[in-house]
């Protein structure tokens, strides 16, 4: 195979494969100290053409320069050190021709061909460097670079050796691309406290280094080392202002919170505050820093209207606080109104919307739901519709999907959506033919196999409802969500396991967390409350065990993002053992009556 790039591209691209970059590192095995060899012809023969072949039959050439000089001069390692790295360039060569089958006995053949020709270039790497006077510090980093290059082409990978000889080549020439690969193998292989300690002589080394910053202040934040946070935060948050670049946003909430533990949380919301431009991002971070609304509305009203004040950004903010925080959904539409611009967003959309939905105004609720939707693919409009039990116009919408298969995706869930609609009209019969494409798509839709039980149940074929409830339970096992969890603890309700369904509840219960609505999906899954109150109250409520369930529907008018969903609620079969009695239907009373008087 002929190779018309030159050898020295195919030289940077094997040291880039070690470090991922290699702009600073010198590739050849020539300096200033290497100059007594200069005058001998086989060496700078053999050098000539490594710098400016261009076909495969060069490394043949240079070899034999390199081996000649080797005879002559044994006592030259650079010459061994160069013929070392063209071994391993035909190797890289001679291992394409195993590459384009898949052949077994073909790639076993190039494997073993790797490894001889690697190790082969593995020995006389280490033979030259010792030849290298120990003042050429560049050479030496550079053989060891090689030298870990090796290791990692050979079979099975020797990591130990080859992170030493990384080590090795730091010690000699320190270099920032190669101390990111060691943080990275450290990394890879769960050993923090190796990944500090490369971190912390790559910062020694390289004090203006924004990434290693960052990962120390991220590394300290884990260990709840507040004041090594400040440090290391500040030093960066110094440097990036200095660059006028981008800042990590996890190093301002890390710096924010290491403020707010060292007792310092007026300062913590002061510095949020002064750069804040994301709402969201603020208001995310206020949250965890455990900041008093209060004293955050005061701020908000002293940074409003100064020069470098950002009207849209404050009342955003504001309007988060007064809905999730302080639940005066009045105040907090009023602000999202003051935040409307030419601009209006998705987000802004969602919030304003959620906002009216809290105060009992649906008509602009779903106005602004569905502006969200046309704006990006959201799932809001949907939400809100199913909330209030408007089944019609979401069976309308999947069936006009689905009409049009050629133009849109469909996916199982469309079916599972459509089948569970029918369900909740008391339309059994047209459930039965979506949830079946849903579970022959998706054999362990778990949703599909719930409602599909429903319907079977419900148009008197209660035998054949077992085997989709057994496949529920049977597929889902401790490591999936908890939402995955409910729904076994449903379907064990539904075949009268009871004492199963029940210590499935009480270890969700011990899960669940309450989170503000605004908070990643990543913090909801790590508190373990990605399970809605909802969905525990209706197990309870099928189970019949009436006090759990009520409870449990408190939680969710107080806790769960889309609370008054009283039309969903009286669709939902779950709860029709205990819609009737009086204290439920005082529950319910109660806080409808909250809900209409938001306004």
């Amino acid at each position: 195979m002929k190779m018309k790039t030159r050898l020295i591209f195919l030289t940077l691209f094997l040291v880039t494969v070690v470090l991922g970059r290699a702009d600073e590192l010198i590739l050849w095995f020539d300096s200033d100290q290497y100059n007594q060899w200069t005058t001998s012809t086989n060496f700078a023969n053999g050098i000539k053409i490594i710098k400016e072949g261009k076909q495969e039959e060069d490394l043949d050439d240079a070899i034999s320069c390199f081996d000649k000089e080797i005879k002559q001069h044994p006592l030259n390692g650079y010459a061994i050190c160069n013929k070392s790295m063209i071994v391993a360039m035909q190797t890289m060569f001679k291992s394409y021709d195993f590459m384009d089958t898949e052949a077994p006995d073909s790639i076993a053949m190039g494997k073993e061909s790797v490894n001889k020709g690697m190790h082969q270039a593995l020995a006389l790497m280490d033979q030259g460097r010792q030849l290298i006077p120990a003042a050429d510090s560049i050479m030496h980093a550079n053989a060891w670079l090689w030298m870990a290059y090796f290791h990692k082409s050979c079979e099975p990978l020797d990591s130990m050796q080859m992170v030493s000889c990384l080590e090795k080549s730091t010690e000699y020439r320190p270099n920032a691309d190669i101390y990111r690969v060691l943080i990275e193998l450290a990394w890879d292989e769960d050993d923090t406290s190796k990944s500090e300690e490369y971190a912390l002589k790559a910062i020694e080394k390289f004090p203006e280094n924004s990434e290693f910053l960052v990962l120390m202040a991220s590394v300290a934040a884990q260990r709840e080392d507040h004041d090594a946070v400040l440090n290391y935060a500040g030093r960066y948050l110094e440097l990036a202002r200095q660059q006028e670049g981008e800042i990590d946003s996890d190093v301002v909430m890390a710096y924010a919170n290491a403020l707010a533990q060292n007792g310092h949380p007026d300062d913590a919301t002061d510095f949020l505050l002064t750069g804040g431009v994301d709402y969201l991002f603020l208001y995310n971070s206020l949250k965890r820093i455990g900041a008093n609304p209060n004293m955050v509305l005061s701020k908000i009203g002293q940074r409003e209207f100064t020069e470098e004040g950002n009207p849209v950004v404050w009342n955003m903010l504001r309007g988060l606080i007064y809905c999730f925080d302080k639940h005066d959904y009045k105040a907090a539409t009023e602000s999202f109104l003051k935040a409307k611009n030419d601009n209006e967003h998705r987000v802004w959309n969602q919030c304003i919307g959620y906002s009216y939905y809290l105060m009992g105004d649906i008509p602009n609720a779903l106005l602004h739901a569905q502006a969200a939707t046309n704006l990006c693919v959201t799932g809001s409009l949907q939400q809100l519709q199913e909330s209030q039990g408007m089944i019609d116009p979401l069976i309308n919408d999947i069936n006009t999907k689905l009409s049009l298969s050629d133009v849109f995706t469909i996916e199982t869930d469309d079916y599972v959506k459509l089948g569970k609609y029918y369900v909740l009209k008391k339309c059994p019969e047209q459930a039965l033919e979506p949830l079946s494409k849903a579970m022959s798509t998706t054999p362990h839709s778990l949703q599909a196999n719930i409602y599909y039980a429903m319907a079977l149940t419900d148009v008197g074929r209660s035998a054949e409802a077992t085997k989709p409830l057994e496949e529920v339970i049977s597929f889902v096992t401790e490591e999936l969500s908890t939402t995955s969890q409910a729904i076994k603890a449903q379907a064990c309700a539904m075949l009268g396991r009871n004492d199963e369904a029940r210590t499935i509840l009480e270890s969700l219960e011990k899960a669940w967390h309450p989170n503000p609505l605004f908070i990643s999906d990543e913090n909801r899954t790590l508190d373990g409350s990605d399970v809605t109150c909802y969905d525990i109250a209706a197990v309870y409520a099928m189970m019949g065990d009436n006090a759990k369930a009520c409870e449990w529907t408190a939680k969710h008018f107080e806790n769960d993002e889309l609370p008054y969903n009283f039309g969903y609620m009286a669709l939902d079969r779950r709860f029709d053992a205990i819609k009737k009695l009086p204290e439920f239907q005082q529950l319910i009373d109660k806080y409808y009556y909250q809900w209409k008087s938001n306004k």
